[in-house]
């Protein structure tokens, strides 16, 4: 099929710019390798929610292009070679564009791809995914969407912010980059509170613009459930612009407050969907939810995941510990552990900017006991340096761990350092 038409089609029907066209181009011709059967463009690219800003140096792209790339089967040498090109045109790009910019894809077996699914972004990829090249592969899966996956999907969002916090904001040196980027990542976060919510009730629908339009139009059905949905509302319609206009004239201050209002909504659809209050709760409560609840919160990892927790046992730490240590380690939820890390990570550094360092200091001692039950070997000693300097390496020890421990994140590690390093193209 016609790579050129479809690329054409895509971009006049989203109104993209040139620029798109030519990357979605470059990436194309980079991914086809032998045995592909089909290139699917996925997520906001292919809703036609790019955001995007222009730029002296080029477009400046906020979000993701990301592709699925489906044949009978690949080479790994191929895929490791398209992988390697991948970096340099992501390189390229984050030349002149905002450290969010990343290129994601996957290559999978057309076996692989027709396996039933469970996470919300399957069933989005069947309703608006767009077909660059081959065959339409959209509807040859079968898709279940599983509540508690969307719920980790939205809780791991904390992980995006973190990776994205600006070290200059936390240090007082804030520009008009960290700005720029950090709106981006706060907005791109809200915009997952719908989903999370919708998914609940068994609503499911694609877009971000779409998901908006409905909660408008059915407060009431929230109102009747005691959820504060007009404050959402309120919220996301603010989100929407944001993301879409990253660069504004708000000032650190504005940011600030804008962090604070977005973590409070964590604790708040986080206890509705215990079916407790929403109401009154805080972040002091988000940890102990996590931990009393994390069973209903995360679904029990598959045999695939134990077996590899087996072997990362030795390398994790544990192999210095009793074997009643070893069994607990490999007992704990670490997806629920992760994300009261994250979220200790995050109030740590609210306190912080907001002055008061003595609570900031015992937010980040929790976060630091937290990656201690994930990381025994590699815990750290939290000396008396700077508040800012510890929290800044908690935070890469943080995501030199969940490196080894998702090995499928291995890929992205260069990417992860080169944000971490404030968007030094040197790590890449």
């Amino acid at each position: 099929m016609n790579s050129e038409k479809h690329i054409k089609e895509l971009c006049q029907t989203y109104k993209y710019p040139p620029a798109i066209s030519n990357l979605l181009h470059r990436v194309l011709d980079v991914v086809l390798l032998p045995g592909t059967r089909s290139v699917v463009l996925i997520g906001s690219a292919s809703r036609g929610e790019l955001a995007y800003v222009s730029s002296a140096s080029g477009l400046r792209l906020f979000s993701d292009i990301e592709l699925s790339v489906v044949g009978d089967r690949f080479r790994k040498v191929d895929v490791n070679r398209a992988l390697s090109r991948i970096g340099i045109l992501e390189r390229q790009q984050l030349k002149i564009g905002a450290i969010t910019f990343h290129i994601d894809v996957s290559f999978t077996t057309m076996r692989n791809w027709r396996r039933t699914k469970y996470g919300f972004i399957r069933w989005e990829t069947q309703e608006t995914g767009w077909v660059l090249f081959g065959e339409d592969v959209r509807k040859s899966f079968r898709v279940h969407v599983r509540p508690e996956i969307s719920v980790q999907s939205s809780l791991n969002r904390l992980w995006y912010l973190l990776l994205y916090f600006p070290e200059r904001l936390i240090r007082g040196h804030l520009t008009e980059d960290d700005l720029e980027v950090f709106n981006y990542a706060l907005s791109r976060a809200v915009l997952d509170f719908p989903i999370w919510l919708l998914v609940q009730q068994g609503i499911l629908i694609p877009g971000f613009a779409n998901r908006q339009r409905y909660l408008e139009k059915h407060l009431s059905m929230f109102e009747q459930q005691g959820f504060p949905i007009r404050e959402l509302v309120i919220l996301v319609d603010k989100a929407m612009h944001v993301r879409q206009f990253p660069r504004s004239n708000a000032g650190p201050i504005d940011m600030m407050e804008y962090y604070e209002v977005i973590l409070r909504w964590y604790p708040r659809i986080l206890s509705w969907t215990l079916q407790l209050n929403p109401e009154g709760v805080d972040e002091t409560q988000m940890a102990a939810m996590i931990r009393r609840h994390h069973s209903g919160l995360y679904r029990q990892s598959d045999w695939k995941r134990r077996f590899w927790e087996i072997r990362l046992a030795k390398h994790i730490g544990v192999r210095t510990f009793s074997g009643r240590a070893v069994v607990q380690w490999l007992r704990e939820n670490k997806q629920a552990e992760i994300i009261t890390f994250l979220w200790c990570m995050h109030i740590a550094a609210l306190r912080a900017l907001k002055g008061d360092m003595r609570e900031a200091n015992e937010w980040l001692y929790m976060a630091s006991n937290s990656l201690h039950r994930l990381w025994p070997v590699m815990s750290m000693h939290l000396d008396q340096s700077a508040f800012v300097d510890r929290w800044i390496a908690l935070r890469r020890r943080f995501f030199d761990f969940i490196v080894l421990f998702y090995r499928g994140l291995r890929v992205k590690e260069s990417y992860y350092r080169f944000v971490l390093d404030g968007g030094n193209l040197d790590c890449l």
